[in-house]
């Protein structure tokens, strides 16, 4: 009898403890900085133009987002983010010398609500996730800078016909390092591929939104 109640104490004294344990990491907050790379396929409506070729913009990116541990070894983000992302594309025009690059420039906020797997080594912890995420576009430019014998010789406007709301996935592999009082350095590196067209009007394509991530950032615990 004695044995069992030992037994018993022992049980409920590890229960307490994990989840003592598992409280103490509930909650926390972190924030990132990064840099976002795209190449949005977003292209002169010149009808006279020719697409000579396309290459991808870097931007800078800012996300922050509230950390719910649902388990030991899986937990919930809910992130709040602003971006801008884009892309530049060379065209020439049929009879005319020189050649102008249409440049894409868009800035979205983004809420996205991630449920991450984790598995820890040590004081180093390695997490991925797959999940939603819906981005409104805040405001959107796109230019045409001209060069004759490549010499800046003016720019124009042109109109943008994007739908202001975009939905899509996100994939993220994330690496985090605990360092004093619970924080932790984190490194993340993502993928975002939109599932809808947000293209306003019937260009001959649909026009789906992707870049790449790779951010820094830190974990504060909420007490």
């Amino acid at each position: 009898m004695r044995k069992n109640i030992i037994h018993l104490a022992l049980v409920l004294g590890s229960v307490i403890l994990g989840n003592h344990h598992l409280q103490a990491q509930n909650n926390s907050f972190s924030l990132y900085s990064g840099i976002s790379s795209s190449a949005v396929p977003i292209y002169s409506t010149n009808q006279e133009s020719i697409l000579l070729n396309a290459h991808p913009v870097s931007n800078l990116v800012f996300r922050g987002s509230y950390n719910q541990y649902l388990s030991k070894i899986t937990l919930l983000k809910l992130e709040l983010a602003f971006h801008r992302i884009g892309g530049n594309s060379v065209n020439k025009i049929l009879g005319q010398s020189g050649f102008f690059v249409h440049n894409v420039s868009l800035n979205y906020v983004t809420l996205g609500t991630l449920p991450y797997m984790e598995f820890h080594l040590g004081r180093f912890t390695i997490s991925g996730s797959l999940g939603p995420s819906v981005s409104y576009l805040l405001k959107s430019k796109l230019e045409n800078f001209r060069y004759v014998e490549n010499v800046f010789v003016g720019s124009e406007l042109e109109s943008s016909n994007l739908k202001k709301v975009d939905f899509g996935v996100n994939a993220v592999v994330q690496f985090s390092r605990s360092i004093a009082n619970n924080f932790d350095i984190i490194l993340s590196v993502r993928k975002y591929h939109g599932v809808l067209d947000v293209s306003r009007v019937d260009l001959g394509q649909k026009i789906y939104v992707e870049y790449g991530e790779i951010n820094l950032g830190l974990s504060v615990p909420i007490k």
